[in-house]
């Protein structure tokens, strides 16, 4: 068993990584497209939606909720996949670093197992950062 992971992530993209001896290594990668889609683009040809660009969707919700609404699965996603990881005593501690607004939406859909690993998490964007660098920001936090 891996004693600890990093989870890096943002609305759209995440690694997984292994803390081996001061460095990472990669374990897994998540991509969520939708969630770089602008508003309207998400709404494509949805039944029960309106179709004109200035209207506003399902009931009255702005795009801006389609777009979280997409970042949430994604987080439903990633909890998903570390709570199967847990259960397969895959990771001991796990450190989560994503921005501030996605690292709520992820801690929301954690279970108690997998929170109660969380040994600190980062707010931070730091899905682009090198391993080493991340390595460095993980030490610190």
């Amino acid at each position: 068993m891996s004693t600890g992971w990093v989870l890096v992530a943002d609305s759209a993209q995440a690694r997984i990584l292994e803390y081996e001896k001061d460095t990472l290594q990669p374990v897994e990668e998540f991509d969520h497209p939708a969630s770089r889609e602008h508003g309207r683009d998400l709404i494509g040809n949805r039944p029960h939606q309106n179709q004109h660009s200035m209207e506003k969707t399902r009931k009255g919700e702005e795009h801006q909720n389609l777009r979280d609404d997409e970042s949430k699965k994604f987080a439903k996603q990633l909890s998903t996949y570390l709570s199967k990881a847990h259960a397969l005593n895959r990771f001991r501690k796990i450190v989560l670093v994503a921005d501030p607004r996605f690292l709520g939406m992820l801690r929301l859909e954690l279970d108690s197992p997998v929170a109660g690993c969380v040994a600190t998490s980062i707010d931070k964007n730091a899905v682009r950062m090198k391993p080493k660098d991340l390595a460095a920001l993980v030490a610190k936090g």
